[in-house]
């Protein structure tokens, strides 16, 4: 087997794997642990550490019922999802995974780079899209391990049901990310989170990117609908929901945060090298 597959296969055969619960780093057991935690720092008055932080901000993302819509809708997702990879054999979907690695980094670049050229609006644009194809990443990964994937479904309905795909891309990186709160501020990450939540909260904001719009008895290109910090902070959560779901191996995660990272120094927003 040549090294390219070699190390998946690795990796899957490892006695150490925990690919299975790949999809429940926040699992309801982990979550009531943590929640418990929680209370007590809380009711102690504790927020000052890290670990009170962590307490605070679950108390404003309101974590715990967040989380049970979240689990709710990955386990409709993994009953219901078709064969995301290409391919029957390992080697096969090896390759057509990481052509969707690929194209997912190629996406956030561009939106990177458009918002480095000023073209903010379409920078966000891309950035929306980036959260959408880095949802599907959640369950692609699956097939390498899986024979047999349920595809008696209706295909149309996973790809292009854009509410689910944000909701999904958005709270399974922000929920629980002291990363996040600290780089875009906690108020920016439950405003997109509350976004995910609504029927056309990023459908709007999407096509506020793309369109000439009316408002208020004025017409309005689209950039000037979106202004530069928005369009910064929307590039930098796409690019680390990127790194922290489709960077579910190692070498792929460390390769999208450094892409992320090294963005995030160039436009100020920390200086932290990793």
């Amino acid at each position: 087997m040549e090294e390219k597959y070699q190390k998946y296969f690795n990796f899957f055969n490892s006695s150490d794997a925990n690919f299975e619960k790949g999809l429940e780093k926040l699992s309801s057991a982990g979550l009531q642990n943590i929640t418990l935690d929680t209370e007590i720092l809380l009711n102690k008055n504790q927020t000052e550490d890290s670990k009170g932080k962590l307490a605070l901000s679950f108390l404003q993302k309101n974590v715990w019922d967040r989380f049970k819509k979240y689990n709710e809708t990955v386990e409709t997702i993994l009953k219901t999802r078709p064969k995301i990879l290409n391919g029957n054999t390992f080697e096969e979907k090896v390759d057509s995974y990481e052509m969707l690695i690929e194209h997912v980094k190629s996406t956030w670049i561009k939106s990177k780079k458009l918002y480095l050229e000023g073209d903010y609006a379409l920078s966000v644009f891309l950035s929306i899209l980036t959260i959408e194809e880095t949802a599907k990443m959640n369950f692609a990964w699956l097939d390498l391990n899986q024979q047999k994937i349920n595809n008696d479904i209706n295909l149309a309905k996973f790809f292009t049901n854009h509410k689910n795909k944000l909701f999904i891309g958005i709270m399974s990186a922000c929920l629980i990310n002291s990363r996040l709160d600290r780089i875009l501020g906690i108020e920016f990450i439950i405003e997109m989170i509350e976004l995910s939540e609504e029927k056309n909260g990023f459908m709007n904001l999407r096509n506020s990117s793309l369109y000439i719009d009316y408002k208020n008895g004025k017409t309005l290109i689209p950039n000037k609908a979106i202004d530069e910090e928005l369009s910064k902070k929307l590039c930098v959560l796409s690019g680390e929901i990127m790194a922290e779901t489709a960077g579910f191996f190692v070498w792929d995660w460390k390769d999208l945060l450094k892409e992320v990272n090294d963005f995030e120094i160039e436009v100020g927003l920390h200086s932290e090298i990793l």
